[in-house]
Parts: structure tokens; sequence; C-alpha cells
């Protein structure tokens, strides 16, 4: 394992009274602009915050900004340390082919992008990815992938690069995926990874025919972010289409210990299919549900999620697979309510903790978790 300085890093600091009261969001935005390619993205050097702490609608809502030190980047990984009040921008890549190599601070960008990225209270968590080493105008869209997982330890702000034993798919690799943090299950908490793609560990890959092997929402994987020990099991329900990647994810901890998962969009292994449905995984049971269309079901890839409040997703741009097509959604801001299970344009700050949706709560009230097919003991236990 080689251990990484923390000044590769890129802190960005919160002010810790208000940290708990907002979304802060790190965006790119895609409409091309004059001297740049059309249809590449336009990236901000900026974060983003909406203010979580009083009610909006999607039309209305205010969003400052606070200028992030640095280079310019998209694709970048966020890690979010709650309790410090900070988070970090780790990787991500250079806008319109710039060639990485003329930065003064080249460390910036050698951490890969698109890989599965998480935060527990203690550690953030980058399972696999890819570098694209030198880009330039003319680039083909082939890449090298990464194997192994990056662990940022919060307290020390040391980054641990481990490969192959150290990653919950051993010496295979993951582009596109992503990953949830359930903290009321095992003594430290699980990561959940969901879909994406198992490209070949070593070489170059060419993106442009295929993304690799899919990982299926059916079986998922998970581990515990201190021991790393892995598990998995097998879901039931509506179980999304596979192969899925460039979605995201959102978690609900339940009053009665349990835990929900949003998922929402994404595209399949040929890059031409955009998906525009959203589900919701219910544990402990490992029950899947599709959620009903809506203002936030248009076919996006590249999409954001984040859980406002208590009970709702804010779902954050994504695009079709032509950055020029105008976003239909207010600001780009479709809103779910999980228990209700639709799609609405205001956020509601006094909603009160989340409760399942009714179709949900009737699947353990009628005692479908004592006939779940458990993959091993160790995974009924946690």
């Amino acid at each position: 394992m080689r251990r990484v300085p923390a000044s590769y890093l890129v802190p960005v600091p919160r002010r810790p009274q208000i940290a708990s009261r907002y979304a802060n969001l790190h965006v790119c935005l895609s409409p091309s602009t004059p001297g740049e390619p059309e249809g590449q993205p336009h990236c901000l050097n900026s974060t983003l915050s909406i203010d979580i702490s009083t009610s909006w609608t999607t039309k209305d809502v205010v969003i400052p900004t606070i200028h992030k030190p640095g280079p310019a980047k998209s694709n970048v990984v966020l890690w979010t340390d709650g309790a410090a009040g900070v988070f970090y921008s780790w990787g991500g890549r250079f806008p319109h082919g710039r060639n990485v190599t003329k930065t003064s601070s080249p460390e910036l960008w050698k951490a890969s992008e698109e890989g599965a990225w998480v935060s527990t209270p203690e550690a953030g968590f980058l399972i696999g990815g890819m570098n694209h080493g030198l880009m330039s105008s003319g680039y083909p869209g082939s890449a090298t992938p990464v194997v192994g997982m990056l662990e940022l330890d919060f307290k020390t702000t040391t980054v641990t690069n481990g490969t192959g034993g150290f990653s919950p798919f051993g010496d295979g690799s993951l582009i596109y995926g992503f990953a949830a943090y359930v903290p009321t299950f095992g003594a430290n908490g699980l990561v959940m990874l969901f879909g994406g793609y198992a490209t070949e560990p070593s070489g170059i890959a060419d993106f442009s025919r295929s993304y690799g092997k899919p990982y299926d929402l059916e079986t998922l994987t998970f581990f515990d972010p201190v021991s790393k020990k892995t598990y998995s099991q097998k879901a039931t329900g509506t179980i999304p289409t596979t192969s899925r990647g460039d979605f995201c994810t959102a978690g609900f901890p339940t009053p009665d210990g349990g835990f929900d998962i949003f998922l929402s969009g994404g595209s399949g292994n040929n890059v031409n299919w955009n998906a525009h449905d959203a589900y919701i995984l219910s544990l402990p049971g490992f029950f899947w549900t599709r959620v009903s269309d809506g203002s936030g079901t248009q076919m996006r890839r590249g999409r954001s999620c984040v859980r406002v409040g208590s009970r709702q997703v804010l779902v954050i741009g994504g695009y079709n697979g032509n950055a020029t097509h105008p976003d239909p959604a207010p600001n780009g801001l479709p809103l779910f309510g999980m228990s209700t299970l639709t799609w609405k344009d205001a956020y509601d700050a006094d909603a009160g903790e989340y409760d399942r949706a009714q179709s949900i709560s009737d699947w353990y009230s009628s005692g479908e978790l004592e006939k779940v097919q458990w993959s091993a003991v160790a995974p009924r236990a946690l």
C-alpha cells in the first residue's frame, strides 16, 4: 500500500454552525461556451450551496456560490467529514482535453475518476475508477482502469492507496458504479455497492465501444468499512434493469432501524441508452420497488442525488446523452418524496421524520422478511 500526503487533497471548509443546515453541491454546467468544443461541459470552479433549513420551490430556490481554490475540474470525488464540518475534493478531469501535465499541481488529478465513492463518519472511500493520463482535443475515449480502493482517514487526513485485497472486488475493477453508507447495520455500518462495470484490470480500455462486464443490481456487494470484510446478498422485487451505471443514490434511515436507498437514472453499456426510471432498495429485506414516473424521470445520466431534510431527495442535473439539450426540470432540480413515492417541485423544511411508503411497509408487515433466502449466515446476522 502507498500513503499519499494530505497536501494532495483540496479541503473546502464549511462554517460549523451551518454545516448541518446546508447541502453543498459541486457541479459542472453542461452548455457549451464560445471557443469551446460543441457539447463539451463548461466547468465552474465553485461550490453551490442550497439552504435546507427553509422551504423553497425548485423555481425560486436561491443557490449562492463559493469559489473553490485550485483548477476547475469535472467528475470529482467529494468526501464529507461531518464532524469537522469540511469536505474534500479528490481527482476528476480537466475539461476540453487540456493537457493535464501542464498543471502546477499534478497530484490533484492523478487519482482516478468514475469510481464509486462514499463517506462514513470516519473515512472517505473511492473504489475503482479510471485514469485518463494525457488528454487532447482528439481524445478517442480510451483510458486505463484502476483496481483497488482509496481510503481517506478524516482524523489523520492520510490517504491509503490499496490494491487487490484492499478492495471489495479484489483484483477486479469498477467504473460508473455507486456506493452508499448504511449506518444502521453491523458494528461499523456497511458500505453498499451498486451497479457499474468491471473493465479489464490492465491495459487500455476503449469505452466508446463498451464499458465492460456489468455488475448486476440483483446480487449486491457490501463491506464493513473498518474490517473491510466483504459480503453479498441476492435482492428480490422489481430489480432495476442492468447493465446500468452513472446513476445516483441517496439513503434514508427508518424509525425502526431499517434503511432505504433511492436509485435514479443512469446509462447502459451502450452509451446511447439512458435510463428514466427510479427505484428504492429497502433494507434489511433487500427488496426493490420501482416508483412512478414523473418530473424527475426524464432520461438522465450523470445526475447527483442528495437527501434533503428527513424524507426528500434532491436530484441534481444530469443529461440525456446530449449535453446541448436544455434541462426540462426547473433549475435542473427535481425533488422526490420518499414517503409518498411522488415527484414534486417544492421542498418542505418542516416535514416530519421519514416513514416508509405504504407499499413498502406492507411488504414487511405481511411477513416477507422472514421468507428472505440469505446467501450466508453472516449477512443475516448483520
